[in-house]
């Protein structure tokens, strides 16, 4: 897949080049690049209408193409944006399944994967996948505070604790990490 474009209207004559090419040639790695170019557009405009654009090309792109990690990967992303976190967790897993030279689609199955178990209160899950995460990218620092709120949500606030001053010895003006840290001294009290 092609660098991702940094200008938003760079984005949308790409995807316009893409569609005009996908017409004739449906290559699963075109359809990927163009779901993760409307995925990249969702993000900027929110406009629902992207969002499903980026599913459909990206579910044609894994139907087409169900050996790639990063397609999978990406699938999943778009499904956890669309708000089906159970079809994403399906995907997500597959996707952890493929070999892949590149390990950041595993590292996003399974950042993802821990976000939507947190969100699930399944705890062991979402602790299994973000240290998983967190050991390929240490340098991830919204994994690594979602890691500290699954501590948190554990029951191990010293740990949680422990982990949130580490961010922020790393990087200082990490919000996130203040904002969770404050919390967890204000339940303390």
């Amino acid at each position: 897949m092609a660098e991702l474009p940094k200008d938003i209207e760079q984005v949308k004559e790409r995807i316009k080049a893409l569609e005009e090419q996908l017409e004739t040639s449906p290559d699963p790695e075109m359809l990927g690049e163009a779901g993760t170019l409307y995925l990249v557009l969702y993000d900027v405009e929110e406009d629902p209408d992207y969002l499903e654009r980026a599913v459909n090309y990206l579910r044609e792109a894994v139907d087409r193409h169900p050996s790639s990690a990063k397609l999978m990967a990406n699938f999943g992303v778009a499904l956890v944006e669309r708000g089906a976190p159970m079809e994403a967790i399906a995907v997500l897993r597959k996707a952890l399944q493929l070999s892949t030279d590149d390990p950041k689609p595993h590292f996003t199955a399974h950042y993802l994967l821990g976000k939507i178990y947190l969100g699930m209160a399944k705890m062991e899950e979402s602790l299994e996948n973000l240290e998983e995460a967190h050991r390929m990218d240490p340098k991830h620092y919204d994994c690594w505070v979602d890691l500290a709120v699954a501590y948190a949500k554990m029951g191990d606030l010293d740990e949680a604790k422990y982990q949130l001053r580490r961010i922020l010895e790393e990087d200082p003006g990490n919000e996130l990490a203040k904002e969770n840290l404050q919390r967890l001294k204000e339940t303390a009290v």
